[in-house]
């Protein structure tokens, strides 16, 4: 299948996004007469499936791979999106991961995931199910190169991420330069930058790890809980103020995503904003450029991870304690 330009593809999505509920027969009635709800497109897509699409993508809830993470995986080595769906179903998946971005982003994001597939575009990925509809915790998670997505599938409003996700990119260097030229996603650096720039001199000390090393990404670490001896600043020990712009701050890196998975991730990080800690690791190749514009961070407590790797180039781990997950 070949890989459409992003113009092509938001003209196609327009057409697909207008007439996928009123083509799609896939309706259930609610117990008020009268009325008809929609599926959510993920519970459409899932039950568009015949059994061998099911055998090969869809899983039990609690599979390891559903709660699993990397920079570079899928779920399924032999099954891609190329060889799974079919056209109609690889539209409304595109239909489906278009609305997990926010407008200002979600063209980036796309061009995003065709420059680091190694012009495999979106067919080279890979989605599977878990779980199935109605269940609490059913879920669709999309893999590849530099990208996991994953989201609830009983409706197109969400409740936040459901699990660790990834994003990273390298455009054009696999070892960048200071500013990261052309990386969608240094504007996160730029902005926790601000946060740092906010803080006194004893309180920067303590939030910069210089004899310290960034997490491992090893294995499940780079997105794992650690109950205590969490790096850096403690927002117990920041003003009013700077407590007022880190919250703020977090809420601006979130702007990739949609607006229900920001303001549902942020009412689980103000819930736990008194056990975060701002960490910022600058040892030797971790400054990039040595110009103390900090490319390597992290943000963590009990019950979250945003782990920020910019060197050599972006990766990045964003796992936030949900109960749904």
């Amino acid at each position: 299948m070949k890989t459409l330009s992003r113009h092509q593809f938001l003209k196609k999505m327009g057409a697909v996004a207008g007439l996928s509920v009123i083509q799609n027969p896939l309706i259930s009635a609610e117990s008020k007469p009268g009325k008809v709800k929609s599926d959510s497109l993920t519970t459409q897509l899932y039950k568009s499936l015949n059994e061998e699409q099911h055998n090969k993508i869809c899983f039990p809830i609690g599979d390891m791979r559903q709660s699993f993470l990397s920079n570079w995986w899928y779920i399924s080595q032999k099954n891609r999106l190329s060889n799974t769906l079919n056209k109609e179903q690889h539209d409304l998946f595109m239909n489906i991961f278009d609305d997990f971005h926010s407008e200002e982003y979600k063209e980036l994001v796309y061009d995003q995931v065709v420059i680091d597939s190694y012009k495999g575009g979106f067919d080279s990925s890979s989605i599977g199910f878990f779980g199935k509809p109605g269940d609490k915790n059913f879920e669709l998670v999309f893999t590849g190169h530099h990208v996991t997505r994953r989201c609830f599938g009983n409706s197109d409003t969400n409740l936040g991420f459901g699990g660790p996700v990834f994003y990273g990119h390298f455009p054009d260097k696999f070892v960048e330069t200071k500013d990261h030229p052309g990386n969608l996603y240094w504007y996160q650096g730029k902005i926790i930058n601000k946060v740092y720039q906010s803080l006194d001199g004893k309180q920067q000390k303590k939030s910069l790890m210089m004899d310290s090393k960034p997490r491992s990404e090893n294995k499940n670490y780079p997105y794992s809980f650690k109950t205590e001896n969490h790096h850096g600043l403690s927002t117990k020990d920041m003003s009013k103020d700077q407590q007022t712009l880190f919250i703020n701050s977090m809420r601006d890196m979130l702007a990739i995503f949609r607006k229900d998975d920001i303001d549902a991730s942020m009412k689980l990080i103000e819930n736990d904003f008194k056990n975060l800690h701002l960490a910022f690791y600058g040892k030797d190749k971790y400054d990039v450029g040595n110009d103390k514009v900090w490319d390597v961070w992290s943000i963590e407590s009990p019950n979250m991870v945003w782990y920020f790797r910019g060197q050599p180039h972006i990766h990045c781990y964003l796992n936030i304690r949900n109960e749904m997950s």
